[in-house]
């Protein structure tokens, strides 16, 4: 009974192991996930600055969305 115990616990203190390294894990992207969104805002701020400037003209602003590289959407 004693070798089965031992089997049980290594299988039990595996598991264990396991669980841990995907809590610490799951952290640590909790943890870069604002990292990301700052990252992202900086960027979209930063092509939002170098805009070309169109008017104040609602129908020449479509037709420019319009038109841009589709690589651009």
């Amino acid at each position: 009974m004693i070798g089965l115990e031992w089997i049980l616990g290594g299988i039990v203190a595996t598991l264990a192991a396991v669980v841990a390294a995907h809590r610490r894990g799951k952290a640590a992207e909790r943890k870069q996930e604002p990292d990301k969104v700052a990252l992202g805002y900086v960027d979209t701020r930063r092509r939002t600055d170098d805009a070309d400037i169109v008017g104040d003209d609602p129908a020449a602003a479509r037709n420019w969305l319009r038109n841009r590289d589709p690589d651009q959407r």
